[in-house]
């Protein structure tokens, strides 16, 4: 009998030490577990930190891009300059540039200027062509019905562009990055009549200021683009395409526009035109690869 218990008692030894050494290991397990999840989250953290760290603030392109403020609007050397509106700095590409293209909510736009919030415009460009690049020039704007009124921000004009702008149905998915910015009708001749002496972008006296997702160009932003009322010019906004601007002509009958051959001119408003929409990017929007060429366009992911 005194065998059997001892051999008993071994056998509980043996089962218990067991027991310890597998409650033990499993501790030594879930530690182990919980170290390597702590450290794969370390690492997801810092790969996470590295990708946004390569992502480039698209307003810090222009910004660190500046040659400083244009001296003279005939010099039309392609590239980015200081302007002012409302007081506030302005960054814009001038000239026959090459490098201000984007790929944004799968359309081509194209970039024109920062906005006094630190956004930054663009213009639209057309769809995005093969091996994702913007060389699809054929759909760089839109023609829309006529209208008989300079008054763009709630006339035909202004509906139609917000139709489009509402029927971009990638766009809408990307609202939230974008600015409502201000956009200028001025309905005064006070533009056209500085059409070469502009010294900002600050919207004229008697022009009308108001907030959206989206409009068009006023002709002082042509102008800085490079534009002009007296010689045909090689900058970026010229793409043998004509498109309305929103700023009144020399009478308040006519609208200012741009024609085929890159002038700025003027139009009776019961004519046709056709239009190239133009949105703002939020502030701190970055772009997360691209050079800015029509090949390789800037990529502003959501």
């Amino acid at each position: 009998m005194k065998k059997l218990n001892d051999r008993g008692f071994a056998i509980s030894a043996i089962l218990y030490t067991m027991l310890v050494l597998t409650v033990l290991l499993m501790f030594l397990i879930v530690g182990l577990l919980a170290n390597r999840r702590a450290t794969l989250n370390k690492m997801s953290s810092e790969v996470r930190k590295q990708i946004e760290d390569r992502k480039i603030l698209l307003y810090d392109v222009l910004k660190r891009g500046s040659s400083g403020t244009l001296s003279n609007l005939s010099d039309l050397t392609p590239g980015i300059y200081e302007g002012e509106e409302d007081g506030d700095k302005i960054y814009y590409y001038r000239g026959a540039v090459n490098n201000n293209y984007v790929i944004f909510a799968d359309s081509c736009w194209r970039i024109m200027r920062t906005t006094p919030d630190e956004g930054v415009k663009l213009i639209y460009s057309g769809i995005i062509g093969q091996n994702n690049s913007c060389n699809n020039q054929s759909t760089i704007a839109m023609n829309i019905q006529t209208y008989g009124s300079n008054a763009i921000y709630n006339g035909p004009i202004a509906y139609d562009v917000l139709s489009w702008y509402q029927n971009q149905t990638r766009l809408s998915l990307y609202v939230e990055q974008l600015e409502k910015t201000e956009f200028c009708n001025d309905t005064t001749s006070i533009s056209w009549k500085s059409l070469n002496t502009a010294t900002n972008f600050t919207c004229p006296s008697g022009g009308i200021r108001y907030e959206n997702y989206i409009g068009i160009p006023t002709v002082m932003e042509v102008v800085f683009a490079g534009g002009s009322a007296s010689t045909s010019s090689d900058y970026y906004l010229h793409t043998s395409r004509d498109f309305v601007t929103m700023s009144q002509g020399s009478t308040s009958t006519n609208i200012a526009y741009v024609d085929a051959n890159g002038l700025i001119t003027e139009k009776a408003t019961s004519n046709q035109f056709s239009v190239r929409p133009v949105i703002a990017l939020k502030k701190g929007t970055t772009y997360s690869s691209g050079t800015g060429t029509i090949e390789n366009p800037y990529i502003i992911e959501k």
